[in-house]
């Protein structure tokens, strides 16, 4: 990944499946849009999760999309929209919100819905 050292870059660059995804802020912004329509549908579900609103993009200074406490990475082949659900210190185990984001050719974006994984420490 790639950015200019500062938060608030204007592009940030991941490669997935071998290839380079530029990824601006005005795209962040779609993505955040998209991603928002998701949550809500699922709202139900994550009613006792506070804080996951997708808040306005940023690209840090390592060129990591953040849509306030969600990060875009990259795993395996996909790119992520990932959350760690808060938890107490002695937890033993803890939860991670994620959903698979897509960007077609035309620079459309889709998620898939968003799961929850249940992570041992």
């Amino acid at each position: 990944m790639q950015a200019d050292g500062v938060h608030n870059s204007k592009e940030a660059i991941y490669e997935v499946n071998e290839r380079k995804i530029a990824i601006t802020l005005d795209s962040a912004k779609e993505l955040q849009r998209v991603f928002s329509s998701q949550l809500h549908k699922q709202k139900h579900e994550f009613k006792h999760y506070s804080f996951l609103e997708p808040a306005e993009p940023r690209i840090d200074s390592k060129g990591i999309i953040h849509l306030g406490v969600w990060s875009l990475t990259t795993e395996g082949e996909e790119l992520v929209l990932s959350h760690r659900a808060p938890t107490v210190a002695e937890a033993k185990v803890f939860y991670r919100l994620l959903a698979k984001a897509k960007r077609s050719s035309n620079g459309a974006w889709s998620v898939e819905p968003i799961a929850v994984e249940r992570v041992f420490r």
